[in-house]
Formats: C-alpha cells, structure tokens, sequence
C-alpha cells in the first residue's frame, strides 16, 4: 500500500544467515522498500526459530548456541536507517501469529508476503531459498539503482545508547588523535570457523608491518581492530598504536557508533566494509575480488561505488604496508583537529554506564583518588572524633 504508515521488514534466521555485512545489508534495502511504498518507518521484526537455528547457508549455530550467536548480532539491526520499532522472537507460533495478523492490517505488502511463505516451505530447497536470498539481500545493485532514482540511500546509523562510552573513547586519545577502524580477516585463528570459509583471509604479516610503520612515522595515529577478539593475533594487539573495543568491555553497536565518527576506516571486504559503504564514514576498502564487485554490481577495478563520496575508495589491489600507508597519510593531511566531545559525555553521562578507558596514566590516577577519597575523608573525621585506632584503620 502506497499509504501504509509503517513496513513489516522480517529477517528469519532460518533463511538468512547470521552474518554483519547480510544484516546490514538488509537494514539499507528494507529502508529503500520502506521510502518506496511510502512508509514513513520499518518495524523489524526477528525470528530464531530454535527448531531450525540456522539457514541452509552455514552450518551453525545449533539450538544450543544461537542465542550466543543472537546476542552478539543484534546490536546491527539497532543500526537501521528508519526503524521504528523491534521485535526479536524465538518462538515461531508466537511470531507467526503477530506477522500474520500484521498481514491483514496492511503493514506487510502481499508481493513480499507471498514470497516469504515460498521460500519458507521450501526451506530445503537451496535455489527457493537462495533466490529469496539473493534478491533481498545479496544483490547490490538494486541500491545502485535507487541511489539512480533518488538520489540518495538511506545510511546507516549510531546504535542509541552508545554515545556516552564513544564520546569518552575518543576524547581519550586527545583532540590531534587521528582515529582509523580497522577489520581485516583473519579466521584460521578462530577454531569455530571451518577451513573452506578462510579463502578471504588478510596476510596478518602486512597489516603489522603497517601498524609498526605508522607508529614510527605517525604516533598520533590510533587502530582499533572491529569484531570477534578470536581474530586478532595477539602480536598485533600488543601493538602500542593498536586497540580492540572488545577487549576495553565494548560490543558490536559501539563499533558501529566508533566506525561512523571514525576519520578512515580501511580494511578488507567483511561486514565493517559493508557498515563503511552505507555510511558518510571516510573508507578504503582493499584487497576485492572479482566476486565481491559483482556482488556491488559494478565493473570489476572501479574505484567507488555509484553512492559512494570522494574519500570513500575501492581498490583492488593486494593489500601492502606501502598501499596501506599511501591510504593513510591523504587522511592525514586533511585531518583536522576535532573538538571535544566532553561536554556530550557529560550530559549523557546520566543515561549511560561508563566503560574505563585506561589508556593513559591520568586515568589510572582518577580512578584510585575516586576510591581512596572517602577512606581518607573518613580518616580525617576519625581524627577530629579522637578515634585514632579507627582512622588508622582506614589509612591503612
């Protein structure tokens, strides 16, 4: 319906798969389907179906491990460009009754309803499923397309409630810092990825040589590796100029927000890469395959995508310390120095838990006076009362 006021989008776990780049991918196109059906927002809608936990397109996680596997992705869906509502179920009777009474209210349009139900009765049947797949989510260049007929495609988005720790991350490394996100893969280090998802690997060797490079020539300049800790070596992470959110306590939608506020993310195809091509985040995306430009749906060696801004950078090329350098230092000379964002930190302070960022040694130092002030405050009141055995206790 032209008029309908908000679009149903359902991503089934039991025909998708548990993947960053496909659920952001699938975030920006039911927001294209949302402006050309004339909502004015989407309403995601999540199934986990613990009879059938994954879809024909992985071998994992079984019924015990995707709720592991949910929590850790979910966090992607709160980046859509125009939700205005979630709702993530695990029972398919509880699901199915809410879409279908969503059907007959005019918030689920009959072409893609029907489409659906295919592809859910064929859930064994791979061309069924891949197709349903393949044109909703895979396919890029329906956004190509809108992008020809609009103008515009919706861009991804911060995750609400992350802005606090992101705030305090960045100002952590001083207003000349020059802020790179980074993701390259590596999965033969991760023992739950099997052998033949590995053939998009990174060469670990380059990127340290390129960490090591830029910490001699750049100090100024901050890594912090996105995603699964289980992919990161451990030489690497021991690296000065480099940092893993995960490891500082941070998840998936604090990446999400620090990938977006980034001054250049550069990396190798991978759900990151995906985040950085819908968004107005600075990127170099390197090392793409002849299959992943006709997933875009553009020429193979073109240099951006149709949507894509000026910084915003394809390359084909094999990754190398020198390639990866070049890409840095034009970042680096535009770099200017950002304000503060102390006085958002500040005010949201109240809403949000904070995460310590011991990155520096005056932080290390405000957090001991914040414990150790009311023992002395206490000890000094001891001594006022002539309790001297007790403010001895409490300097002790």
């Amino acid at each position: 319906s032209a008029s309908m006021k908000t679009l149903t989008a359902i991503y089934d776990f039991s025909l998708f798969p548990y993947a960053l780049g496909d659920v952001l991918t699938w975030n920006v196109r039911t927001a294209m389907a949302a402006h050309e059906a004339g909502a004015e927002a989407c309403k995601v809608v999540v199934l986990t179906d613990p009879k059938r936990p994954h879809s024909i397109f992985q071998t994992s996680p079984d019924r015990e491990q995707y709720p592991l596997f949910l929590t850790e992705l979910q966090p992607a869906f709160f980046a859509h460009p125009n939700a205005s509502s979630f709702h993530f179920f695990q029972d398919r009777k509880e699901f199915n009754a809410y879409i279908e009474k969503l059907h007959r209210d005019g918030e689920i349009p009959v072409k893609e309803w029907v489409a659906y139900r295919q592809a859910l009765t064929a859930q064994d049947a791979n061309a069924t499923v891949g197709r349903f797949f393949s044109d909703r989510v895979m396919k890029q260049s329906p956004i190509n397309d809108f992008f020809k007929k609009y103008g515009f495609i919706p861009k991804l988005r911060e995750v609400s409630g992350c802005e606090y720790d992101i705030d305090t991350l960045i100002d952590a490394q001083g207003e000349d810092a020059v802020i790179v996100t980074t993701q390259f893969r590596l999965r033969t280090l991760d023992q739950a990825i099997p052998d033949y998802e590995t053939f998009r690997n990174a060469d670990p060797s380059v990127w340290e040589e390129f960490f090591r490079r830029t910490a001699d020539l750049y100090p100024q300049v901050k890594f912090f590796l996105l995603g699964r800790i289980q992919e990161k070596p451990m030489r690497i992470l021991s690296l000065p100029n480099v940092f893993s959110p995960r490891a500082l306590g941070l998840n998936l939608g604090h990446e999400i927000s620090l990938l977006l506020r980034s001054d250049l993310f550069v990396g190798s195809p991978s759900g990151f890469a995906q985040l950085a091509n819908f968004s107005d985040a600075p990127y170099a995306i390197v090392k793409i395959s002849e299959r992943t430009y006709d997933n875009y749906g553009i020429p193979f060696g073109a240099n951006h995508l149709p949507f894509a801004s000026k910084n915003q950078k394809l390359l084909p090329n094999e990754e190398t310390p020198e390639i990866l350098l070049s890409i840095l230092e034009e970042t680096i000379q535009n770099h200017k120095p950002r304000r503060s964002a102390h006085g958002n930190a500040i005010r949201n302070q109240e809403k949000t838990s904070t995460y310590r960022f011991f990155l520096n040694g005056a932080d290390f130092q405000r957090e001991n006076a914040k414990l150790l002030l009311p023992r002395i405050q206490n000890a000094i009141k001891n001594v006022v009362l002539l309790s001297p055995n007790e403010a001895l206790y409490d300097l002790k």
